[in-house]
């Protein structure tokens, strides 16, 4: 449907006891963030799931599998793009 660049959206890597732990997305339709973990999931977060992350920054990262924001989107993170395949479900706000 649309790829949105992770730099324009504004997206943020998170990290803990510093590791970097996954990033926060924002909803291109509506700006409400989600976010995923990567693998390996730390301890601490255990039963949360988490994707696999190739590259080092915004610009060039691809997450497996997909990333499905509820009541958001579907999408895949791909070469810094988020790359929505699906309808919005969110109001887009005004």
């Amino acid at each position: 449907m649309s790829d949105y660049p992770l730099t324009e959206l504004g997206a943020t890597f998170t990290e803990y006891k510093d590791k970097r732990l996954g990033m926060l997305i924002p909803c291109p339709n509506c700006g409400v963030k989600g976010g995923v973990y990567f693998n390996p999931v730390p301890e601490e977060f255990a039963g949360k799931p988490g994707w696999d992350a190739t590259g080092d920054s915004l610009e060039n990262i691809t997450l497996t599998p997909s990333v499905k924001m509820f009541g958001h989107f579907h999408s895949w993170v791909k070469n810094g793009k988020l790359c929505v395949d699906s309808n919005f479900e969110c109001a887009k706000e005004s």
